[in-house]
């Protein structure tokens, strides 16, 4: 299993510790996954229920991009890497309108140029509720996100400003 952002589940411990029985000629599948980071608006609307909480997108509910996707992070799977990731991305808003959560999706590379992205049963996009704001087209935000690969949801720091 990928969890979006390869947030909750222990692949990158795991592969850290496989690499170092992996052969020279050996590969790991898959090879790599992509963290892309937007800022949306999610009406949160569940069964008739307003409910902001933690959660991953489903056919009934989409939340609604409201920034470009800009790429947070590559992890390379053949490689040990550190299990903290930390960055600041900027986003720029592609139209009018409310902000008021952090859209986290992966694009897993399974082989050269075979790559999957999310859908319900593969790494759903991760919707993060954060305070409401407004933004106007064409103007930028800064995210600074950080959180621990594998450490789980409680591991998520942001701040946008």
């Amino acid at each position: 299993m990928i969890c979006a952002g390869l947030i909750d589940e222990p692949q990158i411990l795991v592969l850290n510790h496989l690499l170092k029985f992996l052969k020279k000629e050996g590969s790991v599948i898959p090879t790599n996954a992509e963290i892309i980071l937007e800022l949306a608006y999610d009406n949160y609307s569940h069964f008739g229920y307003k409910l902001p909480y933690l959660h991953f997108e489903d056919e009934r509910h989409r939340s609604d991009p409201v920034t470009e996707s800009r790429l947070f992070a590559k992890v390379d799977f053949s490689k040990i890497n550190r299990l903290q990731l930390s960055k600041e991305v900027g986003l720029k808003a592609i139209k009018t309108g409310n902000i008021n959560a952090i859209r986290i999706s992966t694009r897993t590379e399974l082989l050269k140029g075979l790559v999957l992205g999310e859908c319900e049963a593969y790494c759903p996009v991760l919707v993060i509720p954060i305070e409401e704001f407004e933004v106007k087209a064409g103007e930028s935000k800064k995210l600074s996100l950080s959180y621990e690969m594998g450490g789980g949801m409680l591991t998520i720091h942001h701040k946008i400003s």
